[in-house]
């Protein structure tokens, strides 16, 4: 595994700039009811790419499994239970989800 700078963390710095410039004009703006439209439209902007980031983490997820990857090394590798491991291998496999239950 490759420890030296990479393109994806050059990427990384980037993106972060570029939120911390979006978050400094959207706070900028004086209007309250813009700044929450411009808010808004930001979120908006955002949760697009969280269903296509999940499916090649669980496609990942699958291509570890068929390494030999546990669900508890997984787990481990990734700061999750062995559970959210399965579900996300669940969903890759087009699974249905059971629903989650809480501890209390």
């Amino acid at each position: 595994m490759n420890k030296g700078p990479t393109l994806t963390v050059v990427t990384e710095v980037e993106l972060e700039r570029a939120f911390e410039r979006e978050l400094e004009r959207i706070r900028a703006i004086s209007d309250p009811e813009e700044r929450f439209a411009e808010a808004k439209k930001a979120l908006e902007s955002i949760a697009r790419f969280n269903p296509l980031f999940a499916e090649v983490r669980g496609g990942a997820s699958l291509d570890l499994k068929n390494l030999g990857w546990t669900l508890e090394r997984i787990g481990d590798r990734f700061g999750l239970s062995k559970s959210a491991a399965q579900r996300i291998v669940d969903v890759a496999l087009g699974r249905p989800q059971r629903p989650r239950t809480r501890r209390g």
